[in-house]
């Protein structure tokens, strides 16, 4: 027995020695294998259920822009935008920017220049749809130029949206189509011979990878039409800078080298609108750079250059702040509040990608001063942003506009990725709370503004959130931008394309689907689920099969426009320097502090402060050398993550002894977690969705027999604090609601007892209207009356007499001289020469008829 019993020891030993052999055996390397990959496999698993359904929302996106594109083409096209609800049209160009007193100006003829047409044509291009890219520019070359021709006599349009809309649309798709050829062709005007060579790099042209866009079976060449359209466009833009011959006098009066802000397209600039926003006078230099670059012609870069420089010059020197509104002639500050929402924003947006398109120094100067002054006036340490006076750096209007909404997405540009955070979780929350970004929102008494309550359908939000994507990987960021495009079908989708939301509480739908939501808003939402490079486009080269990519920056519009290196282009080591706009971007965030710079030989660094990794290759090191200020946070950012690591080791440990000692009746923390998203969305839009500060408290049991009577009623007191404060948060949220529903209401009353005033005046006016219609209706038929009668009366006198009620006669008689008579005409002579019996009149004193003898040629 003892025998068999080793004999099969020893050959069990033996089989496990061969593994595949025994069963159990297998089992266990079985179990080895999957305790070993188990981790492997979960990552890899998240990893593809991130893409496919990163996926099937890029789908989801495109399936949205082609709703609202074939809306525009089938209910507005061709005129500037549509309007979704009535599926009809409205050519809004020249309304754009204006105010009640610039109705009277609206040209009644201007028939429209397809502007939603223009802007959709970047986006086409991005979501790869060329063959309506093809048959657009094919459209906008061949009846384009005859619109503009018919329409810019005495048309007045604001300069700004103008030049980001159609110039920018114009020359995005100009790049987007490709094709040396027809660029060369084009640009030998510019250039002369050295276009046609080869060391005259296709980047001076613009154009985004070799081929292009432009796919035209029976032309496949792109003949640079686009360029053209916009030169011709961008010539009248100019004048708002009094560049033609008439308003040169003007110079003298002029004290600045800033723009007007509306220039009539065939006149030149409107004075009578002398006063402009800080957005406006900076957002040209991306489109009129670019279009200097493409043409040769420097007037439209320098000047926008020179307007830039001039308002940073006008700052408040000790604050580095800008105000508003300027007037343009005397370069006086009408209003010196300042900010990044609206009239400031794509100012800051502009200075830093000046510098990253074209890479001039000037830019960076600028840029860097005003974004520190930003951070230091306008932004909070919660994390919103206010405005503030220019001079004093003192506080105004403590409010979140859905213009200021970009900021993080510029931010996370630069290597300012937490602060970033922070920011966008805020804007992110006031999102779901109301399903929308509302054009105002009261960050003090979260409310909505009293009348700027609705939404735009802005691509602010979007925006930062997929640059936020880009530059940290973290799938948040994902689920953000799937709830944006839930809420967007859901409270903007109808059946003519998407709408504007009048009222972001009761969502009142408008009628109105602004251009910018197809060149932005779907386009930066579509880049948020695709693997696109922000700062690069691929393409192929048409000498060879590998492929090229092209660098880009993004328009205040979405509109992609190429980075340049220098022009005419000359290969050396200086001007061939790939990736040349993330690096431009990286010294940016040196200078702010964000980046490490590493000098020769790797001397003089120090290490940061642990920060997360951000997907754009941050360095935790810094410069020695660096100003106080940044060594200042640094060193408390240091503190911050030391204390918040020691604090979740204590809260470990506590839970650890808690588990020991069964410890109930007190709290304990649930800590926040990424993975619990998919559970997240199955609940009510507006619920999970907002990242918590803090770990929520939960509540556990306090009936415990083993306890004592004193410990059982400090737990008692310290869940009854924590439930009566947390009822007392909730009263006070209930209270504000009511309050907000209350001056709702009050608001819709109002509205109505408006509208009925309104009602009742219009009634009267048609009242009034009317009594004077039958007035006038009662002294015709008296005049008629008295016709007749006059008529019927003159029939019964004999007919020597009926003369005397000839109009006529009547007339010819009062404008002679003579004595009255009892037959109130007065005769002009008593005796005279006649040819007809009318030239006679009547004897004055017997109110007979005088004849004429025709033999004697007198009245007798």
């Amino acid at each position: 027995m003892t025998t068999t019993r080793k004999r099969r020891g020893r050959g069990n030993d033996g089989k496990c020695r061969r593994f595949f052999v025994s069963w159990w055996c297998r089992v266990l390397l079985l179990l080895l294998l999957l305790l070993g990959g188990g981790v492997a496999a979960e990552e890899e698993n998240d990893e593809e259920a991130k893409q496919r359904r990163s996926k099937l929302y890029a789908l989801k996106v495109k399936s949205m822009f082609e709703h609202a594109f074939e809306g525009y083409k089938t209910f507005a096209f061709p005129a500037d935008e549509l309007k979704p609800v009535s599926k009809s049209k409205t050519n809004s160009l020249q309304e754009l920017g204006a105010n009640a007193q610039d109705q009277k100006h609206f040209k009644k003829e201007y028939d429209g220049l397809a502007m939603s047409l223009i802007e959709s044509l970047s986006t086409l291009a991005v979501m790869g749809n060329s063959t309506k890219f093809t048959k657009s520019i094919d459209w906008l070359s061949k009846h384009w130029p005859e619109r503009l021709e018919r329409n810019y006599k005495d048309l007045r349009v604001n300069v700004f949206e103008a030049n980001i809309r159609i110039l920018g649309g114009l020359l995005s798709g100009h790049v987007l189509a490709g094709g040396n050829e027809g660029l060369r062709k084009w640009s030998k005007e510019m250039y002369g011979e050295a276009s046609m060579s080869a060391s005259f790099n296709s980047v001076c042209f613009g154009n985004v990878g070799e081929e292009g866009m432009y796919k035209n079976g029976e032309r496949r060449e792109y003949d640079g039409s686009l360029l053209r359209m916009a030169r011709t466009f961008g010539e009248m833009l100019l004048k708002s800078f009094e560049e033609d011959d008439v308003n040169k006098v003007n110079r003298k009066v002029k004290k600045t080298k800033l723009p007007y802000g509306w220039v009539n397209l065939e006149h030149g600039p409107v004075r009578e609108k002398p006063n402009t926003n800080v957005a406006a006078i900076g957002t040209l230099a991306l489109e009129f750079g670019t279009l200097s670059r493409l043409t040769g012609d420097k007037r439209f870069e320098e000047k926008a250059k020179e307007a830039m420089v001039d308002v940073w010059s006008r700052r408040n020197v000790r604050t580095n702040l800008l105000g508003s509104i300027i007037n343009v002639e005397t370069g006086k500050w009408i209003d010196s509040v300042g900010g990044i929402g609206a009239n400031g924003d794509s100012f800051h947006e502009y200075a830093l990608k000046s510098y990253l398109m074209f890479g001039d120094e000037e830019y960076l100067e600028i840029f860097v001063p005003a974004y520190k002054a930003v951070m230091r006036y306008y932004h909070k340490s919660s994390g919103w942003f206010t405005d503030a006076e220019m001079n004093t750096g003192d506080d105004r209007h403590h409010q979140l506009t859905a213009l200021q909404k970009f900021w993080p997405g510029l931010q996370a540009m630069i290597g300012d990725v937490d602060r970033a955070r922070s920011s966008h979780t805020l804007m992110m929350n006031v999102w779901v709370k109301y399903g929308m970004s509302p054009e105002r929102y009261m960050i003090a008494d979260d409310v909505l503004h009293s009348t700027e309550r609705g939404y735009h359908l802005r691509p602010e939000l979007s925006e930062s959130t997929s640059f936020l994507y880009k530059a940290t990987q973290d799938k948040r960021y994902l689920r953000d931008g799937r709830i944006i495009v839930e809420d967007l079908i859901k409270h903007s989708k109808v059946p003519g394309g998407f709408t504007n939301v009048d009222d972001a509480l009761t969502k009142e739908k408008g009628d109105h689907m602004p251009s910018y939501f197809l060149s932005e808003t779907l386009k930066y939402l579509y880049l948020l689920f695709t693997d696109f490079q922000f700062f690069k486009v691929d393409g192929w080269s048409r000498d060879s099969q590998t492929p090229t990519s092209k660098e880009i920056v993004f328009t205040t519009e979405g509109h992609l426009l190429p980075a340049y290196r220098t022009c005419p282009y000359i290969q050396d080591e200086s001007n061939n320097v790939e990736n040349v706009v993330e690096k431009r971007a990286r010294e940016v965030g040196i200078r702010l502090g964000f980046f490490a710079k590493t000098k020769k030989g790797g001397e003089n660094l120090e290490k940061r402060a642990p920060v997360e990794s951000d997907g754009w290759g941050i360095v935790n090191q810094i410069e020695q050398g660096e100003d106080d200020a940044t060594q200042t946070v640094l060193k408390t950012l240091a503190k911050i993550a030391e204390a918040n690591s020691a604090r979740e080791e204590k809260r470990v440990k506590q839970r650890e002894e808690r588990k020991l000692m069964g410890a109930e009746g007190e709290y304990e923390w649930s800590d926040w977690d990424d993975d619990d998203e998919d559970e997240q969305e199955g609940g009510e839009k507006g619920e999970g969705h907002a990242i918590p500060d803090e770990p929520e408290v939960r509540i556990i049991g306090s009936d415990d027999d083993s306890k004592s009577p004193e410990e059982r009623e400090k737990a008692r007191k310290i869940r009854d604090a924590i439930l009566n404060h947390i009822e007392e948060q909730q009263r006070e949220v209930l209270k504000k609601r009511e309050e907000e529903q209350k001056l709702l209401e009050e608001q819709r009353l109002e509205q109505e007892q408006k509208a009925q005033e309104k009602e009742e005046k219009r009634k009267l006016q048609t009242e009034k209207r009317q009594e004077q219609e039958l007035r006038f209706q009662r002294q015709q038929l008296q005049e008629q009356k008295a016709k007749l009668e006059m008529e019927e009366y003159q029939k019964s006198v004999p007919y020597s007499h009926q003369f005397l009620y000839r109009a006529d006669v009547r007339e010819r008689f009062k404008k002679t001289k003579g004595t009255d008579s009892a037959c109130h005409v007065l005769d002009e002579n008593t005796d005279h020469s006649c040819t007809m019996i009318l030239e006679c009149g009547v004897n004055p004193t017997l109110c007979s008829q005088r004849v004429c003898d025709s033999s004697l040629g007198s009245c007798v």
